[in-house]
């Protein structure tokens, strides 16, 4: 009796993971179609398509970030938001994902979450420049110079290192010099900022 269960249960699983095959390749023909209506600039047909491979899939990474994106696009903040903390309860280790839940809070004017999600993602991984300039410009905002001044330092650095966006990481941290009245740094910073990226 015992062997018969394990096969019925063996036999169960198998047909469950089949028609989950099926279900994802559906999904994924969904997510394909939506891409292409959104690289045509069709946002609500992309939309439609992200939330098909959704009801067929509810777990489908790919879908919920792309309808994230698209919902951003078309000036739906609150539910770009859902899908973000929708794709995060997923996939939690995203420090990209949660970097962008912080501009969607920050777009929202609820500084305390987007501070956080800054922080989640620099939990994530450190070295994540668009992290630290996000949470840099915050709390510049917030009059917290010393600790935005560390972030746009660390994004430099950053920059620096893996040869990326060095014009925005100057323009960055020599505008808080200038606001911190730090006039002959943020002239070498800012002149920094204009030999990298003259526009």
């Amino acid at each position: 009796m015992k062997r018969i269960v394990l096969v019925l249960l063996s036999v169960v699983a198998l047909a469950a993971a089949e028609d989950d095959k099926r279900a994802i390749a559906e999904a994924n023909a969904a997510v394909r179609r939506g891409n292409e209506f959104a690289a045509n600039n069709s946002l609500p047909r992309a939309r439609a398509e992200y939330q098909r491979a959704l009801k067929i899939f509810p777990k489908h990474v790919d879908a919920l970030y792309n309808l994230a994106v698209v919902c951003e696009k078309l000036g739906e903040n609150k539910t770009a938001i859902e899908h973000y903390r929708h794709y995060l309860e997923i996939k939690p280790n995203d420090a990209d994902v949660w970097t962008q839940l912080g501009v969607r809070y920050d777009e929202a004017d609820n500084k305390l979450d987007a501070e956080a999600a800054y922080e989640k993602a620099l939990a994530i991984n450190p070295k994540f420049g668009r992290a630290h300039h996000n949470l840099g410009v915050l709390l510049k905002e917030q009059g917290k110079l010393d600790a935005a001044q560390k972030h746009f330092e660390r994004f430099v650095q950053l920059e620096e290192a893996g040869n990326g966006q060095k014009g925005d990481a100057y323009y960055s941290l020599g505008t808080l010099l200038l606001a911190r009245g730090r006039l002959k740094d943020a002239k070498i910073v800012l002149q920094k900022a204009l030999d990298v990226d003259p526009s």
